[in-house]
């Protein structure tokens, strides 16, 4: 296998795509109040994948390959909200990430508006849209996961990168809205 390559797998979209979903919602229990209708359908489905789920216009699942450089490390983030001035100016503004080689996954606003400020592009931007994989059933499935994910970019979260490029504002008001940030390695 080439390093940062997803393994040769069976890999159902729909039923994936729901669990980096519940993963969001946990480490962002906020998501319940702001997308009640998402959770309802989340959380009601049975079985997995049976649908309908009702996706919010606002908002966009992101997903692209882990970057090369960082092929065993992890990270679970919520309520960090970052941006990059120095060498290029770009934001990441999202509702929760999760890094898990060899996918990147983000839970972001579909218009944050981060351009029209002046603040620049979103990071996530490039990344690849599965917020139409919820609407896939548990049938769905692509015989390899290399040839699915052939053509996404790889990104290289802001929390794995040069700390001093980023500038980060944390979420703390006391509440079930408070920054998460878990960092793994991969044996």
């Amino acid at each position: 296998m080439i390093p940062g390559e997803p393994p040769g797998v069976r890999f159902a979209p729909g039923l994936v795509a729901r669990c980096v979903l519940f993963g969001m919602f946990a480490i962002n229990p906020r998501l319940r109040i702001l997308f009640p209708d998402l959770a309802a359908d989340l959380r009601k489905e049975t079985p997995a994948g049976a649908g309908p789920v009702r996706w919010p216009d606002q908002l966009l699942l992101r997903v692209g390959r882990s970057h090369p450089s960082l092929p065993r490390e992890g990270v679970l983030s919520s309520g960090v909200w970052s941006m990059r001035v120095l060498t290029e100016r770009v934001v990441h503004f999202s509702f929760g990430d999760i890094v898990f080689a060899p996918l990147v996954w983000s839970l972001v606003p579909a218009h944050s508006g981060s351009e029209r400020d002046g603040l620049g592009p979103q990071i996530t931007k490039r990344l690849g849209d599965a917020s139409g994989w919820v609407h896939y059933g548990p049938d769905r499935t692509s015989v390899d996961l290399r040839s699915l994910t052939r053509t996404f970019p790889s990104m290289a979260h802001p929390l794995h990168v040069k700390m001093d490029d980023w500038v980060e504002l944390l979420t703390r008001d006391g509440s079930d809205a408070d920054a998460v940030m878990v960092f793994g390695r991969l044996p």
